[in-house]
């Protein structure tokens, strides 16, 4: 099932045939800018990606930032980390470190661990700032504002109903 535009944002996800009941076994990625970013072969539970996706789609409508939006993307991208995580490289007093979490649009399960995404909007225009660990550069990718939430939001609807049916067999 997918939610969205591979080439612009999109969410893929899958249910296993073999799902394990309220487990819920399947598969989940982002697609963004026609990129594939989390490990959707590696599988996951998607009962564990629908708690995760509940702070991001709850986050809709409050990732406004015209200073962090106007930012050079890797020194947006240190700042966000820096703030969530507190291991950038450029770290403490040389931030003006402001509530950062709801930039953070990964789900924090197994197929995004070596991926981070933030999302900062202003005016019409949202960004993607997304990297794989191993990647020495942040990627960005410009969407329309709300265009991200527009993907998610059905799609985390979906992963309810899959939930229900789950709880209901």
């Amino acid at each position: 099932m997918e939610f969205g535009d591979r080439t612009r944002f999109a969410v893929s996800l899958e249910l296993d045939a073999d799902s394990g009941g309220p487990w819920m076994f399947g598969k989940f990625c982002y697609w963004i800018g026609g990129r594939r970013v989390g490990d959707y072969e590696l599988g996951t539970s998607l009962r564990d990606v629908l708690s995760a996706l509940k702070w991001i789609v709850a986050d809709a409508g409050k990732r406004d930032d015209c200073r962090r939006f106007t930012m050079p993307r890797e020194e947006v991208y240190r700042e966000i980390d820096s703030s969530l995580y507190g291991h950038a490289e450029k770290a403490g007093s040389e931030f003006e470190i402001g509530p950062t979490a709801q930039f953070d649009v990964h789900p924090r399960v197994d197929v995004f661990d070596e991926w981070k995404v933030y999302l900062i909007e202003y005016g019409d225009e949202g960004r993607l700032l997304y990297k794989n660990s191993p990647d020495r550069s942040v990627n960005e990718f410009f969407l329309r504002k709300g265009e991200f939430d527009a993907c998610i939001k059905p799609a985390w609807d979906e992963l309810n109903r899959m939930y229900d049916r789950e709880m209901d067999s």
